[in-house]
This record gives structure tokens, sequence and C-alpha cells, in this order.
């Protein structure tokens, strides 16, 4: 697994706004950002189960014959909070989007970004493979 991250300050070659893949941090599927002041956040949420009747195809003729059509819908998210992490070390984080391949390494020292660079690859790793661009990038608001 992976976790999620958004950056906000400049990368060279910016494939844009982006939600990248790292396995440097938990990999529990966890969302977070490197701030325009260099700290590194983690948005936590929580996480609630959606009554059956609520759901997009409850009482459809899909609801009674796919258990697919059944789990559709069946959680739903808040923000709950977000904290600072006391992150030192190199960070990476990547992405493939329309067969670009894009990879970073973020330097922190004293829990700021001091630097990022691109990470130049002459193959793309197994890890990559994967897109981000599926990711809900709603989880940033607020």
């Amino acid at each position: 697994m992976y976790d999620v991250l958004k950056c906000k300050l400049y990368l060279p070659d910016n494939p844009g706004e982006v939600l990248f893949q790292t396995r440097d941090l938990t990999c529990l599927m966890y969302y977070y950002t490197i701030r325009t002041d260099g700290r590194l956040v983690h948005h936590e949420v929580i996480y609630s189960i959606v009554p059956e009747e609520d759901r997009p195809y409850y009482g459809s003729k899909e609801w009674y014959t796919s258990e697919k059509a059944r789990a559709a819908g069946s959680l739903t998210y808040k923000h709950d909070n977000n904290k600072y992490v006391n992150y030192v070390g190199d960070l990476v984080f990547y992405v493939l989007l329309n067969n670009d391949y894009y990879e970073y390494k973020a330097t922190f020292v004293n829990n700021i970004c001091e630097e990022i660079v691109k990470v130049e690859r002459s193959v793309i790793p197994p890890w990559g493979l994967r897109g981000g661009e599926h990711l809900d990038t709603n989880i940033y608001a607020g």
C-alpha cells in the first residue's frame, strides 16, 4: 500500500495539481500535504458507515443481485484534524500521468522541507505503474 501526498512547493518539471503516492510514510492510505512553508501535514479523517437505505442502489434490482451494488456508497468520511508530522530525512513521491512518470525526492531537515529534486529514471519502477489521478482531491478541503 501507499500514502497520498499533495505538494504545494515548487516542483521541477511540474506535473500540475496532482496527488502523488509515497511509500516513505505509514503506507496506510493516509493523506498528507507538503505546505508552502515546508511543513508536512497529516490530514486525519473519520470514516463512518452509511445506512443501507441511504446507499445509491438501495431497493433496486442491483441491490439484490450484486454485492458490489450493496457495497457502493457504504462509507463516508469527514475531516477531523490536521496534524504536523515531525519528519527528518528523504521522502520520495511519484505519479504516473498520461504515460509520463514523475518522481521527486524531498529532503526534510528539522521538520522543514529544505529541497526537492526530480529523480531521473530510465525505467519506471513497479510501484510507479499505477497513476494517482483516480484519488479523491476533496480530502484537502479546508
